[in-house]
């Protein structure tokens, strides 16, 4: 048998180029398969204007591309420790529940103060690829081959992510986006259909940079030499999850309630090349960009697997 097959592939390795389309031919097919499924699956969608996620450092000097949403669909009991889960079944499954005996209840399973937004992104930040990258910056920096903080036990504002490569810039429960939004329709900066925080159970905005360095070369060869194109200065990603809102809190069935959980991309770029002091409208090369959005939607993948799998400290 053994014989026979290197018989029948002989004829595919009588040349060198015959060896290089072998070799090569499995990993290109993988990579194709997983670029068309991932672009089936994880479409963009576009991000309101209001949304804070627009809102950089300084938006005179920095325009805002390719500010897209990544999402999927899981149960809501992936998002919720064991505990939550615990107090919220043992209330929606007795509607006639005193509240002397729904007290008793959350004594008995104590509710941690954990949104689910905040399991969400430990999901996003503890994916393979993200973990391996911010152990690489670890060495790199002289803090070990280790993931750093990865929001583990939590979120907040001021948080620094994989060795400070991400900061956490926001962080609001569902409380406080409904009240920011009334507030926004209050001043007049919003109206009421304007408004795209409906069902939004918590929201975690993190901002990272790009070396000075780095962009100034570009700009340098784009004001000396004509180069097209500009390098982002850096951006801000949000992890958001989004309910339908159709239901009480305490009155979803866990089994069946499905939510939204949302990766989103703003990119900065440069209004104007700092060397010549002149604005133009140069913007990320495309294939940069589609490669950008492919390594989101990568991330986003690799989260839902491991929510769906049920990710220590997610849902322990």
């Amino acid at each position: 048998m053994r014989g026979t097959f290197f018989h029948s592939i002989r004829p595919l390795l009588s040349s060198r180029r015959s060896v290089i389309i072998v070799l090569l031919a499995p990993p290109l097919l993988y990579t194709s398969a997983t670029f068309v499924r991932l672009l089936h699956q994880y479409p963009t969608t576009k991000i309101h204007p209001s949304h804070p996620v627009y809102i950089s450092r300084d938006n005179q000097r920095f325009k805002q591309t390719h500010v897209h949403w990544f999402s999927a669909k899981v149960p809501l009991k992936t998002l919720l420790s064991s505990s939550q889960r615990s107090s919220v079944l043992s209330e929606s499954t007795d509607k006639d529940t005193s509240a002397i005996s729904k007290v008793q209840v959350e004594k008995q399973f104590p509710v941690p103060d954990k949104n689910p937004v905040e399991n969400w992104t430990f999901a996003f930040f503890s994916t393979p690829t993200l973990s391996l990258e911010a152990s690489s910056l670890g060495w790199l920096v002289g803090n070990g081959f280790n993931t750093g903080d990865q929001a583990r036990d939590g979120v907040c504002v001021g948080q620094g992510l994989a060795h400070g490569l991400f900061r956490v810039i926001a962080f609001q429960t569902e409380e406080d986006i409904i009240e920011e939004s009334k507030n926004m329709i209050k001043r007049g900066e919003a109206k009421e259909a304007d408004i795209v925080n409906g069902g939004v159970l918590g929201r975690v905005i993190v901002e990272y940079s790009m070396p000075d360095g780095l962009v100034r070369s570009w700009e340098v060869v784009a004001a000396r030499y004509g180069w097209p194109w500009r390098h982002l200065s850096g951006g801000r990603h949000c992890l958001e999850v989004v309910s339908d809102g159709l239901i009480g809190r305490n009155e979803r069935d866990l089994e069946d309630e499905m939510v939204a959980v949302r990766f989103g991309c703003a990119v900065d770029l440069e209004r104007v090349n700092r060397v010549n002091g002149q604005e133009d409208a140069k913007l990320m090369p495309w294939a940069f960009a589609w490669l950008h959005e492919m390594y989101a939607r990568w991330l986003v993948d690799g989260a839902v697997n491991k929510l769906m799998r049920g990710i220590d400290g997610v849902r322990e």
